[in-house]
């Protein structure tokens, strides 16, 4: 009854009717008009929604149709040209993934509490070292910022992404993973926004996620401000890339599948959920088909020491890593908020501890230890959509070279005497 205060003199402080009682019609009517107006705004709402879903639809089935007549043929063909030609699927797998262009895919952030004084030592630190992962160093680029951050260290748990730096945007964006800005022909991208000791000094780093796993990305980072910040210390030469092996037991277990059921079940199956999760995605972002945008949507945890501990022994009692605990967290409060569930959790598993040998227990390493190597990278991608932009297009003038046969023929039937007459009808279709 509480959010009713107020509106009836039963539970009212001051009694609005001289007769001490409010009337039926004085109680009921402005209820159920309020009943009536909600009820309108629903049904205009739910309308609306029908009128976006259609085009949503049809664009969703247009990209389906499309992408998966493509996809699913090609990927058939590839799998069966590699086990025949090639081997086994441990023998698919490439050994060496060698950066040779742009191959941006990861971004980061990293705050520091003193300022990198030394610009020079610290671009050199950065191209000796992705000279050392095979990356030439004219893909290599530090880029010092005039501004300063203009973020505080934050006392609070979430902060927004643009706390530190670039009103609005998140350091996705800042680091340009889509090699469409600023990282363009990089493979490895250090913007820096200097500050004074005691303050915020903000990193936003793109790397070769196209090549690498996340953890190698991470561990790039990693490596990077270890030289630097210890230049007399030992260096860590952590590229391992083609330097570890797929362990016999891993090897074996793989091998024995069938590739029968795999070509004819798993990867059919595999391609339609995948293609369906990304043409409905593409179908229902948009803002002009009522989707949130293609900006993308990023929101930081800042946790101190004591609650990072906290988290990783409430974990540990768990039975789970704190990477588990932190995705269930994040899917329980998407679905407790959203009015959508979430349906799918984008992610990579990396295999280089369980999977490869010799064993590196501190994980430092990089390289690619994902099962299936990262082949279809961004530029591969967008040349396969052009590519099916030209097959529609081709497509759409056959189609018009169809019918313009048909009219001729028409003309013909009807006896059409003058080839200016031809000629006229054709430039009015």
């Amino acid at each position: 009854m509480a959010p009713c205060r107020g509106a009836f003199s039963l539970i009212s402080d001051t009694n609005p009717f001289p007769s001490g009682l409010p009337r039926k019609e004085d109680t009921i009517q402005p209820a159920f008009t309020v009943g009536i107006y909600f009820l309108l705004i629903r049904l205009s709402l739910m309308a609306m929604g029908s009128l976006l879903l259609l085009p949503r639809v049809l664009l969703y089935l247009f990209m389906m149709a499309l992408f998966s007549l493509v996809l699913l043929p090609l990927c058939t063909l590839r799998a069966l040209y590699r086990r025949c030609f090639v081997g086994k699927a441990t023998s698919t797998n490439a050994t060496e993934n060698h950066i040779t262009g742009p191959a941006i895919a990861y971004a980061c952030q990293i705050v520091l509490s003193a300022p990198i004084d030394d610009p020079e030592l610290f671009t050199s630190t950065i191209v000796e070292l992705a000279q050392e992962c095979h990356i030439d160093s004219k893909y290599v680029r530090v880029q010092y910022e005039q501004d300063k951050p203009y973020g505080d260290f934050p006392s609070e748990n979430s902060i927004s992404a643009d706390h530190y730096v670039e009103k609005g945007r998140s350091f996705v964006e800042t680091a340009d993973v889509m090699g469409a800005n600023v990282s363009k022909n990089l493979a490895v991208l250090i913007r820096v926004w200097n500050n004074e000791v005691g303050k915020p000094t903000v990193l936003h780093c793109g790397l070769p996620g196209a090549h690498w796993d996340g953890t190698s990305c991470f561990n790039f980072t990693k490596e990077m401000m270890h030289r630097y910040s210890n230049p007399t210390l030992k260096k860590n030469h952590i590229y391992k890339s083609g330097q570890l092996t797929l362990k016999k037991t891993v090897q074996a277990s793989l091998d024995q599948s069938s590739f029968l059921y795999y070509l004819l079940v798993q990867s059919p199956y595999a391609i339609l959920y995948n293609t369906h999760a990304m043409c409905w995605r593409l179908a229902t972002v948009p803002q002009c088909l009522g989707g949130p945008g293609l900006h993308p949507h990023v929101q930081l945890l800042n946790l101190n020491e004591q609650q990072s501990e906290e988290i990783t022994q409430a974990a540990k009692k768990l039975n789970v890593k704190p990477f588990v605990a932190f995705v269930h967290s994040a899917v329980t409060a998407h679905n407790h908020v959203m009015e959508e569930r979430a349906r799918r959790v984008v992610m990579q598993a990396s295999m280089q501890t369980r999977g490869y040998e010799p064993l590196i227990k501190e994980r430092n390493v990089i390289g690619d230890w994902l099962v299936g190597t990262l082949l279809l990278q961004l530029l591969q991608l967008l040349l396969l959509l052009l590519l099916l932009l030209l097959l529609l297009l081709l497509l759409l003038q056959l189609l018009q070279l169809f019918q313009l046969l048909q009219l001729l023929q028409l003309l013909h039937l009807i006896d059409v005497e003058y080839p200016v007459g031809v000629f006229t009808c054709w430039m009015a279709y």
